[in-house]
């Protein structure tokens, strides 16, 4: 009777080269929501210098006698990449590129780290398909009281971020979350983006389950986080979107990640956390204009125009002169209607007749628009797509109305759309909203996609 292989829990990191077979669904499901072209480039990507130690493909061997197998197994490297570029070549479905990755060249399984850039491969093609929530990075105050449990935040600490380095970041991430959670991490730097992109491949325990398996593919979760360049703030996907189930288990088990990840930042006597900026979306491109490394996080919508220099001169050199076509050019119109109105005028005066001054009354809202967004509120790609405010303000009295109790409704206000801010704008343009009273979180002052009216103001919602 042979002995029993004695099975040790270990806490490493899952290794890049441990493989799942060919036909585990996950593996056929990330593979299948490819496009053609992105599959070819992929098995070439696989079959780079640079990363070929990892993603090996089947070779043929003296003793190999497989006449059953769907594809003759190439001779040499050399070849499966003459392959991928003949069909890159021609036209063709991917079901064939699919069909040939997954019986042919890598028929004995695809690697974790083939799986890794496969699923980063899809995200970078489809950048809305993850739900994203930002994250800003803090710095922690040492505390007085030794024995006092709350934590303090130092608000000045923007300018005090922790250095970042890829790979020392993730051997500490590795080994913060190791007792809790088998993993694999992968991460990898998008220049167009100015991004460092982590991912990490979630097993339930290292002690309760083997490694992946055919026969456990939901037991695995893959959780993004996104860290921009020179910038305080962490993007977290709220929820994978790539069919796999995430229960409230697997949440657990991201937030053990997402908890883990100030701490493997941290040093001694440098400690951070992560705070909630109230902001979600599925762009990216949003995310970092709105909580990224340039001026705009704290100049938004109108106010932007100080941060881009949009006058042409120095913001707060008043000595230049002034374009003659101001971004506040609504605001002088909007005086001199009301001075009209005032003095009695008719617009019977107007030789221009009643459709000169429709048109009039449309270049000023759109002036007005143009006053409250400035350059933003335009379908840039940046748009945020959902906003949700609760309103705690009492509800306004009407005059000589009986002083008593002020009523607070029970009200939310939510905007959904594409582009909502855009949409605002249109609004405003088109003489819907009147946008000299609307508040600034209509117009995306606040920044925020969820918060709180409180005496005029949003604040964010933690």
């Amino acid at each position: 009777m042979s002995p029993k292989a004695l099975s040790v829990p270990t806490n490493a990191a899952l290794s890049h080269t441990q493989r799942l077979p060919a036909r585990n669904p996950s593996v056929a499901k990330t593979l299948s929501r490819l496009n053609r072209e992105s599959l070819l480039e992929l098995a070439l990507e696989w079959l780079n210098s640079k990363n070929r130690s990892y993603c090996l493909p089947h070779l043929a061997r003296q003793d190999e006698d497989d006449e059953d197998a769907p594809y003759t197994s190439a001779a040499s490297i050399e070849e499966v990449v003459d392959i991928y570029r003949d069909l890159k070549g021609r036209k063709g479905g991917k079901k064939e590129v699919v069909d040939r990755m997954l019986e042919g060249d890598w028929r004995h399984g695809i690697t974790l780290y083939q799986l890794a850039m496969a699923e980063t491969r899809y995200l970078l093609d489809h950048p809305n398909s993850q739900q994203w929530n930002a994250l800003q990075l803090s710095k922690v105050k040492a505390k007085a009281n030794a024995d006092d449990d709350v934590m303090v935040i130092d608000e000045g600490s923007a300018t005090s971020l922790p250095r970042f380095h890829a790979t020392s970041f993730v051997l500490n991430l590795q080994r913060e979350v190791a007792p809790v959670i088998k993993a694999h991490y992968y991460i990898t730097r998008v220049k167009a983006f100015g991004i460092c992109l982590l991912r990490v491949y979630i097993q339930d325990s290292p002690y309760d389950h083997p490694l992946p398996t055919s026969n456990s593919p939901e037991g695995s979760k893959s959780l993004f986080m996104v860290f921009p360049d020179g910038s305080p703030y962490v993007y977290v996907s709220i929820a994978t979107n790539l069919g796999q189930k995430v229960g409230a288990e697997g949440r657990s088990l991201r937030k053990v990640v997402v908890d883990a990840v100030p701490k493997a930042l941290s040093k001694p006597h440098h400690r951070f956390t992560l705070t909630t900026t109230s902001l979600s979306s599925r762009n990216l491109s949003t995310l970092l204009s709105l909580r990224g490394p340039g001026r705009s996080n704290a100049a938004p919508a109108g106010w932007s125009i100080f941060a881009e220099n949009s006058f042409g001169h120095a913001s707060f050199d008043y000595d230049a002169p002034r374009h003659s076509e101001s971004l506040f050019a609504g605001n002088a119109t909007a005086g001199a209607e009301q001075s009209r109105r005032h003095c009695g005028a008719s617009g019977s005066n107007n030789k221009r007749g009643q459709g000169a001054k429709e048109d009039d009354s449309t270049k000023r809202r759109k002036k007005i628009a143009e006053a409250r967004f400035g350059p933003s509120g335009h379908d840039d790609g940046k748009g945020l797509e959902s906003l949700q405010v609760r309103m705690e303000d009492p509800f306004p009295q009407a005059a000589g109305q009986v002083e008593g109790e002020p009523w607070t409704p029970d009200m939310t206000i939510t905007l959904r759309g594409s582009h909502i801010h855009a949409g605002v704008r249109q609004l405003v343009e088109h003489g819907v909203v009147e946008g000299e009273r609307m508040p600034g979180w209509m117009v995306g002052e606040a920044g925020v996609s969820v918060g709180v009216v409180k005496n005029g103001r949003i604040k964010e919602k933690s």
